[in-house]
């Protein structure tokens, strides 16, 4: 059995990101006189930055087991999911950048005991992608073509037809055929 979990640098940044995001919102609603209209335009982010650090918080007791039959998340929204009964898998990539060349992918996948969602920070994603997708092709999953693109630059797909161009060498293809 393999168990994976997210990745503390990872985790880490986002805490960062989100304690800096809250004190730089949160500091002048509590430190200076401000109008109710200015408090209400800084107290909005600061509550975002405060749910997105409660949720990367969160993240970190999640863990992902993988086996032979199938694989479980533990945490806030524990499921386990059989490869014999897997029935849906997506592999969507989404860019943090307008040009495209940066950003992570998510896993998805669906059984008839639920559903789990799982990102490229985690450690091991790689290998999650490469057994769930044997999975998938041993259950005759139907798979989008913009998860076959996202599975070729993963390499675990070698039909030349579904692997996209590269696009200057930022490793996810030609941003124009990207579809989720």
């Amino acid at each position: 059995m393999s168990e994976y979990r997210y990745s503390t640098a990872a985790l880490k940044g986002d805490l960062v990101r989100a304690s800096i995001g809250f004190a730089l919102c949160a500091t002048p609603i509590a430190f200076a006189s401000l109008e109710a209209w200015l408090m209400i335009l800084l107290a909005a982010p600061a509550g975002l930055f405060a749910i997105f650090g409660a949720r990367t918080w969160l993240r970190r007791g999640i863990r992902v087991a993988m086996d032979e039959t199938g694989i479980a998340v533990t945490g806030p929204n524990a499921t386990r999911i059989s490869w014999r009964e897997l029935h849906r898998f997506k592999l969507s990539y989404f860019s943090t950048r307008r040009d495209r060349s940066n950003g992570w992918m998510q896993l998805k996948l669906r059984g008839p005991s639920g559903r789990l969602s799982i990102d490229s920070n985690f450690e091991g994603f790689d290998d999650i992608c490469q057994r769930a997708f044997r999975a998938a092709t041993d259950n005759d999953v139907e798979l989008s073509g913009a998860t076959l693109r996202n599975l070729a630059e993963l390499g675990l797909v070698v039909d030349t037809a579904a692997k996209p161009q590269s696009s200057g060498g930022t490793g996810w293809g030609n941003p124009a055929d990207w579809r989720r």
